[in-house]
């Protein structure tokens, strides 16, 4: 797909210069650009994972099942426990 790109004189000639040093077209030198930058801005969902057990549970304000039975008690008047 084709885009259409402003951008200022100096930078399309470190890219052209670039370009014509490693052999290839500036739009391979844009597209591993642009590439590389979603890549560092848009990291994968797994870096995520498993996240929440690098916390250990005595850190935590509320343990997890006194929390549920906490929100339970609201709906049908019951006392914590």
């Amino acid at each position: 797909m084709r885009i259409l790109l402003d951008a200022p004189a100096p930078l399309l000639n470190a890219t052209q210069a670039l370009a014509v040093r490693e052999g290839t077209s500036r739009s391979e030198i844009m597209r591993r650009a642009l590439a590389a930058y979603v890549a560092a801005n848009n990291p994968p969902a797994v870096v995520g994972f498993g996240l929440w057990a690098q916390i250990k549970p005595s850190a935590l304000p509320i343990d997890g099942l006194a929390y549920q039975e906490a929100l339970r008690a609201e709906w049908d008047d019951r006392p914590p426990t």
